[in-house]
């Protein structure tokens, strides 16, 4: 398991400054861990910048919620964190969410999103059309929202579940750099890691964007103790991301690079490609969507029993 890594930025701007400057502010490595703060999983990726944002700008503190962000290299083991209840939320993909509830977790949705991964090739692979990955080798993770768009990749040129080759790598960043070194054919990546990877030599094939599947599939979730318990710390969280969404949306064009510098990675983009997609609201995956999520579970033998996610009061 990837160690996990968090940091605690000292924040002292007054809600009126953060629509025109988030600031730069010292960062500091904090050893003790807060017991009140609420903890969640989030990873280095284009989904979670509105964390990241409103973690750096202050928008946390501005509200009054204590928030704690500990980024997961690797999406498995900040599940494994939520599961172990080592982390009060959970940054996922619907489709795991549904594993876990038909496993009998008992979660709920706190905030929903879309959700972007591309299929990047290597240089070496030469596959610039969808129709060309029979066979080849192209690095996933399971049961999860990527290996769901890798079928839906097969089936746009139909092909099989059985005609990729799908080695499961779990941290991001070595993904990608399986990929950059041209180890694998490939890989679904999701932003800014699939720009990076471009930008070292590999082509974009497809992804969600094309395939019309990522709207609403990125979710958090928390368990039941923590929905009822933290209620008006949840709204908060949620309250929070919408203005960093306002935020990222109202600068995006201008300071892709300044926004993204605060998801992080090992290397950040050249400023010359930093580029942000417009975002959301937080809104809570549609009952199709979920049985969708259901659905593929089952054609996979990995759905449970039935369940429905819990509401807060």
């Amino acid at each position: 398991m990837q160690s996990t890594t968090y940091k605690v930025f000292l924040v002292s701007l007054f809600l009126m400054l953060l629509m025109t400057s988030c600031g730069n502010k010292q960062e500091v490595e904090v050893e003790t861990v807060d017991s009140t703060a609420l903890s969640v999983a989030v990873l280095p990726t284009m989904e979670c910048l509105p964390f990241y944002v409103a973690d750096e700008c202050g928008l946390f503190d501005s509200l009054g919620v204590n928030v704690r962000l500990l980024t997961f290299d690797a999406s498995m083991d900040a599940d494994t964190a939520f599961c172990r209840g080592a982390v009060d939320v959970a940054v996922t993909d619907l489709f795991k969410a549904c594993l876990w509830g038909s496993q009998g977790d008992s979660i709920g949705i706190v905030l929903g999103n879309d959700l972007h991964l591309f299929l990047v090739t290597a240089q070496s692979a030469r596959i610039k059309q969808t129709k060309s990955i029979k066979e080849k080798i192209i690095g996933i993770t399971r049961h999860s929202v990527v290996d769901y768009t890798a079928d839906q990749m097969l089936a746009s040129v139909k092909l099989g579940n059985d005609e990729l080759n799908r080695p499961q790598i779990n941290d991001i960043s070595l993904r990608a750099s399986m990929v950059d070194q041209q180890q694998y054919d490939g890989a679904l990546l999701p932003e800014p890691y699939a720009t990076l990877s471009v930008s070292r030599g590999g082509t974009r094939v497809t992804g969600t964007d094309s395939l019309g599947i990522g709207q609403g599939l990125m979710v958090a979730v928390a368990n039941d103790s923590v929905l009822h318990i933290r209620k008006h710390d949840l709204q908060l969280l949620v309250k929070a991301y919408d203005m960093a969404v306002d935020l990222i949306n109202q600068k995006a064009q201008k300071e892709a690079p300044r926004l993204l510098s605060y998801i992080p990675m090992e290397q950040q983009l050249p400023d010359s490609l930093a580029a942000i997609p417009t975002f959301h609201h937080s809104t809570p995956p549609t009952d199709s969507l979920i049985t969708q999520a259901s659905d593929w579970l089952r054609s996979r033998n990995l759905y449970g029993k039935s369940f429905s996610f819990i509401q807060p009061d």
